[in-house]
């Protein structure tokens, strides 16, 4: 899945709004906080954020 939205989205504003859409569908499906703080461990080492845009999640 990280490759999917990885490869079409190069730019940063695309990635971190992909992965502000992935918290809020992983929320509304009732992940718990720790759950979601884990997948995005390793979202992290795939889809990158410039620490400007990471600070916007």
């Amino acid at each position: 899945m990280a490759v999917m939205i990885d490869y079409p989205c190069r730019n940063m504003a695309a990635r971190l709004q992909a992965k502000g859409a992935l918290v809020k569908l992983l929320c509304r499906k009732g992940w718990d906080r720790q759950r979601v703080l884990d997948i995005f461990h390793v979202l992290d080492w795939m889809l990158h954020l410039p620490d400007y845009l990471e600070r916007q999640l």
